[in-house]
């Protein structure tokens, strides 16, 4: 969480009204647990963000499937 916190910090010291895409990836391979466990942990980094006083307006989440990766990823963009 302290990279997290950073990273947010950084974006928001840059712009102050930055939002954020979280995004859940799971291998095109995977299994349906795959996503699931992606999908949970999309949801623990979107916890972590509204914590920081993040409001929801500026978190938007989404799930992908990508052919590039072994195993699950949560991947947090600036917009």
């Amino acid at each position: 969480e302290q990279q997290l916190y950073a990273a947010v910090s950084a974006a928001l010291a840059r712009s102050p009204n930055v939002a954020f895409d979280l995004v859940g990836a799971a291998p095109a391979t995977g299994t349906p647990e795959d996503s699931e466990a992606a999908r949970a942990s999309m949801e623990r980094v979107r916890q972590s963000l509204l914590n920081m006083g993040l409001p929801t307006d500026r978190v938007s989440i989404s799930q992908v499937t990508d052919p590039a990766i072994e195993g699950n990823e949560v991947r947090l963009y600036v917009r």
